[in-house]
């Protein structure tokens, strides 16, 4: 895991770079009102994850690349935080929602969505030859 903002409140997680993550590289968990803003995430198990935040203080993410991501980009757990101008590109899912529920209590995944791209990519296969000329290297 890389930076979690967890019962934060007007929080700023910004112009980071992070990679090669096993787990989440941005996790903001019972927050409200926090920016993440300009980051740059890759190479990551998962992106970014908003989870069950103050629905009345939204928290948001802007401008960030998230590149190359193994699962989720960006993971929404009950929460309906503001996505501006991110772009995602992830193996599984750029965009995940799930509602939270416990008991008779059903929390809805509403995210504010505003001029992100998202993108599903293929995984990176490396494909090479033992011919040296086949391969534009001149033989020995």
């Amino acid at each position: 895991m890389g930076i979690v903002a967890e019962n934060a409140r007007d929080a700023l997680v910004e112009n980071n770079e992070l990679d090669h993550l096993a787990a989440y590289a941005i996790m903001v968990r019972a927050s409200a009102n926090v920016m993440i803003r300009a980051n740059r995430i890759h190479n990551c198990g998962y992106g970014m994850a908003f989870v069950l935040g103050d629905e009345a203080h939204p928290s948001t993410a802007v401008d960030n690349s998230l590149i190359a991501l193994r699962h989720y980009g960006i993971d929404i757990i009950g929460d309906s935080p503001i996505l501006r101008g991110n772009r995602v590109y992830a193996q599984v899912a750029p965009l995940h929602t799930a509602d939270f529920e416990q008991g008779a209590q059903k929390i809805h995944a509403n995210p504010f969505l505003d001029n992100n791209t998202f993108e599903v990519i293929a995984p990176a296969v490396a494909v090479g030859t033992n011919d040296r000329s086949k391969a534009g290297i001149a033989p020995r």
